[in-house]
C-alpha cells in the first residue's frame, strides 16, 4: 500500500475513534528498545499505540488478549496470545 493510502486510513481511525481525540494519555512504561507505546483512554474505551523505530522485528508482552487491532503497517503487526510482535519499522493500533 502506498504512503497516501496508510496515511488516509489512519487519519479515518482517528477521525472514528473519540477516544484518541479526547481520551487521556500514557505513556507505556518498559518496552523494548525502539519501541515507543502509549494509550488513549475514556470511560467507554482504550486505545493502545505502538510504534517500532528499529530495524528488528520486536516481541513482547502486552494486554490479556481482549483488545482489537484496528490498524497495522503489515499483517504481522499483531497481537496474539499476549505477544505483541511488531516487524521492523512497524505499527499497530489496537483498541479494547
Amino acid at each position: 500500500d502506498s504512503l497516501l493510502n496508510t496515511i488516509r486510513t489512519i487519519l479515518k481511525i482517528r477521525t472514528a475513534e473519540l477516544t484518541l481525540q479526547e481520551g487521556s494519555l500514557e505513556w507505556i512504561d518498559n518496552l523494548p528498545d525502539g519501541v515507543l507505546g502509549y494509550q488513549r483512554q475514556t470511560a467507554q474505551n482504550t486505545i493502545a499505540v505502538f510504534l517500532n523505530f528499529d530495524n528488528e522485528t520486536k516481541g513482547f508482552q502486552f494486554g490479556d488478549g481482549d483488545w482489537m487491532r484496528l490498524f497495522g503497517l503489515s499483517k504481522d503487526d499483531n497481537l496474539k496470545a499476549g505477544i505483541l510482535k511488531l516487524n521492523d519499522f512497524g505499527a499497530v493500533i489496537l483498541k479494547k
